[in-house]
């Protein structure tokens, strides 16, 4: 018998919940993509998915993402390079947020 498994069984055999990894790929809901294109909005600088994850919304990092492409594709974000975004005009537009980027 393996360390591990002995040390299972020891500990009472429990089986932790896995709830946290089912929270963090849970789909997003509507309040949680307007959380995160309010957040693009508002930023002063570039961003990235690490810091929608530590600002915004603590789901998996392939769930935000996905988020980040599909407001890329919808031309609410513009993608400035391999991991930073940046909001459009359109969506600072329509989310009436006059701030610019300092860059």
């Amino acid at each position: 018998m393996s360390k591990s498994v002995a040390e299972f069984l020891k500990n009472g055999g429990d089986i932790k919940p896995v709830e946290s990894v089912i929270d963090k790929t849970r789909k997003l809901t509507f309040e949680d993509q307007l959380n995160i294109l309010l957040f693009a909005c508002y930023a002063t600088q570039l961003f990235t998915v690490k810091d929608i994850q530590e600002a915004v919304i603590d789901a998996h990092r392939a769930t935000v993402y996905s988020q980040l492409q599909n407001f890329v594709e919808w031309r609410y974000l513009e993608r400035v390079s391999g991991s930073h975004y940046k909001a459009t005009q359109y969506a600072k537009d329509i989310m009436n947020v006059q701030k610019e980027l300092k860059a």
